[in-house]
């Protein structure tokens, strides 16, 4: 069903630019998550950025997003290269996810024919990368200038592409997996209720992400009671992620997503909880869109599925809403957020 974005061809991939880390020194923790601010060198007229091409320096790289945010404040501790530790994104408001993300094990990704991210006017002008280190040996003297490569075009394709994130969320209520299990199933029920004021937007490529026992993963589509299809990730490889072509297909207004992440957790002791770090675990499936609507797109998150009691939670946006199944139709909308 899935297979990683072709290699753009050299003469297809002209004109681009880079966008980089400032050479921050990585620091001496297990886990570390560094801000920086990119402002583009094009905003005259409108681009669109056509392919993204991973520039990883060094070892301890985990992952690498781009962030289109309203504004950011850097705090007093900032470092004088102007990079920001940024595990919780303090400091920046209305933050969205953009398709400019490098996880490990991914090659250049390249959109779809027929869409672009815009750039320049009427588009992105300037993002926050943030990357996501490991540095379990504590190793010295590591600095960072990672960043990504932007292959951009002036012949404007027919449509701008954006996100679509469903999952669970990452937090310790979201996500939780006992020790010594050989399969635990985490789920989310992304209700019609948070897709229904949206127009119908097209998918044309999937990202995965778990951690380190993450062992598969399934994405259910559902419309008025029936399921349309399901894409499966039968084996998980948290050193090989990426983008993955797919057939396109539509999400329509009041479509219902459902998603399972499944763990194992047989060389564990303790309870794994959902989280930023490489110890804790993440259930997210980036969907790459057209057209982008709200900014360059929205967020639908669980948290647990029910166990008994007939609710689950489901954070539409910024909107946390707990529901009752058997009540989906009668809710009424949530107030919808981007992420």
């Amino acid at each position: 069903m899935f297979s990683k974005q072709k290699q753009l061809l050299e003469h297809q991939i002209s004109p681009y630019f880079d966008i980089a880390m400032p050479g921050y020194e990585v620091p001496l923790l297990l886990d570390s998550f560094i801000c920086a601010n990119m402002t583009f060198p094009i905003s005259d007229v409108k681009y669109h950025i056509v392919a993204v091409e991973p520039l990883i320096r060094h070892s301890t790289a985990l992952s690498l997003c781009a962030w289109s945010c309203q504004w950011c404040h850097y705090s007093d501790g900032a470092a004088p290269d102007g990079s920001w530790e940024c595990t919780d994104m303090t400091g920046m408001a209305d933050c969205q996810v953009l398709p400019l993300i490098w996880t490990q094990g991914q090659p250049l990704f390249t959109l779809a024919p027929n869409v672009g991210i815009p750039l320049g006017m009427d588009g992105l002008q300037n993002v926050v990368l943030q990357m996501h280190n490991n540095n379990p040996t504590f190793e010295r003297e590591i600095y960072d200038f990672s960043g990504l490569r932007l292959y951009y075009t002036d012949e404007l394709r027919e449509d701008d592409a954006g996100v679509i994130l469903f999952g669970n969320n990452a937090i310790p209520e979201a996500i939780i997996v006992p020790p010594g299990q050989a399969e635990v199933v985490v789920s989310s029920d992304c209700p019609g209720q948070c897709t229904r004021d949206y127009e119908p937007v097209t998918v044309f490529s999937f990202h995965w992400h778990m951690h380190q026992v993450g062992r598969s993963a399934t994405f259910h589509h559902i419309r008025d009671g029936t399921e349309i299809r399901n894409f499966e990730m039968p084996y998980w490889d948290y050193n090989w992620q990426g983008f993955y072509e797919i057939e396109p297909f539509e999400i329509l207004p009041g479509d219902r997503v459902y998603t399972e992440c499944i763990y194992q957790t047989m060389n564990r002791t303790e309870t794994t909880y959902g989280g930023e770090g490489t110890q804790d675990e993440m259930c997210f499936f980036y969907l790459s869109v057209y057209p982008i609507q709200d900014g360059f797109g929205y967020s639908c998150l669980g948290m647990e599925m029910p166990q008994g009691d007939g609710f689950h939670t489901t954070l539409c946006g910024q909107d946390i809403q707990t529901l009752r199944f058997e009540e989906y139709e009668e809710m009424a909308p949530p107030d919808f957020c981007v992420i």
